[in-house]
């Protein structure tokens, strides 16, 4: 009897997490999820906080028209704004674009997609970076957000 109880508990216990590492698309991949809806969070993955006026390019070097986009600096999507709802955008693939570029009201920001093997350290990931001298790959900024837990204690 106290065999059966722990296999139940333990049956229970699986299910119970299983449903609590799911999105809410029923997807357990937390990449899948465009926003999250956390009040207690302060700030957001993506390199600006509004939709930017900009342009990307294709692999094969074709440029895209004038688009609303936002970059998410964490997952490494660019989103393409399909109507006014945000939640309207769809999540450009990555691998189908070379580049992109963000137009702020002060300046330009120009993104290139850098393998991993040119980096002269080969711990590097196959993302988009940002250009400081557009003509060149070799002076680049990695974009990065690092986020506050709130409920954690000595985090600075």
């Amino acid at each position: 009897m106290k065999k059966i109880i722990a296999f139940a508990s333990l049956l229970f216990i699986s299910l119970y997490t299983s449903g609590q590492i799911t999105t809410a698309t029923g997807s357990s991949n937390i990449n899948d999820v465009l926003f999250i809806t956390r009040s207690s969070i302060k700030g957001t993955p993506f390199f600006k906080d509004e939709w930017m006026n900009g342009k990307y390019v294709t692999n094969n070097g074709s440029f895209s028209d004038n688009k609303f986009l936002v970059y998410n600096v964490y997952t490494n999507y660019l989103f393409e704004k399909n109507g006014s709802n945000p939640q309207d955008a769809i999540a450009l693939n990555s691998n189908d674009i070379s580049g992109f570029v963000l137009v702020d009201k002060s300046q330009n920001y120009i993104f290139k997609k850098i393998e991993s093997d040119k980096f002269l350290d080969n711990n590097r990931d196959t993302k988009f970076y940002l250009l400081i001298e557009p003509t060149s790959d070799k002076v680049i900024i990695e974009p990065n957000k690092t986020f506050k837990d709130p409920n954690s204690s000595g985090w600075t």
